[in-house]
């Protein structure tokens, strides 16, 4: 066994020990962040809410997610910062950032846009949701037209083009723009007739 393992684990025993005491959480949530072993603190910060460095485990996701090369895997780094921003720091608007910032890396990372567009909504920022969810609809027309070009199969773009374009039909409501939300609804119904009504009720209910 290597001198770090070693380490962890006396940490991991001492925390054992004193389940209670913050220095002893501290060295052992310490160690795990020095050794990139991220999803592990997650779960121990989670069992012990009450000891947990929630501001030193995002900051180290952050950290990953800057060094990381691979971009899907980047975005889901940043969503990670994010959705601990939301759960565990109740701030929004850091969570808003880090969403934004996945979107920005890994635009066909469709989780990121939604959260953005739910934070946005949540703040009553209708407009801005909108040309989020306008910039959403580029790309995947965008992946949408790579895929016919390479002969690659397109229904997940397809279908998810669908739900875009009934979600700004909804916000056109929002808006009180109506020829706008009717005529967005033409338009997924063009894109996908065949699962018009499952996506229709999906959407219906977020708003």
């Amino acid at each position: 066994m290597d001198s770090m393992k070693e380490q962890i684990i006396a940490c991991q025993e001492a925390f054992e020990r004193h389940p209670e005491d913050q220095e002893a959480f501290d060295r052992y949530s310490d160690i795990l962040l020095e050794n990139n072993e991220l999803q592990a603190v997650i779960r121990l910060a989670m069992e012990h809410e009450k000891l947990a460095r929630w501001e030193k485990i995002i900051a180290k996701a952050t950290q990953l997610a800057q060094q990381e090369a691979d971009k899907p895997r980047q975005s889901q780094l940043f969503m990670l910062c994010g959705n601990l921003c939301e759960r565990w720091l109740k701030n929004n608007d850091y969570a808003l950032k880090y969403y934004q910032q996945a979107a920005k890396s890994f635009p066909l990372n469709a989780k990121s846009f939604d959260a953005s567009r739910r934070l946005l909504t949540l703040k009553g920022d209708h407009k801005q949701a909108v040309r989020l969810l306008q910039l959403e609809m580029q790309v995947m027309e965008e992946a949408v037209s790579r895929c016919r070009e390479s002969g690659e199969d397109a229904k997940a773009f397809i279908l998810h083009e669908a739900e875009l374009c009934y979600e700004m039909s909804a916000y056109c409501r929002v808006l009180n723009l109506t020829e706008g939300a009717n005529d967005f609804e033409k338009k997924a119904r063009m894109i996908n007739n065949d699962h018009v009504e499952a996506i229709k009720a999906g959407i219906d209910a977020k708003y």
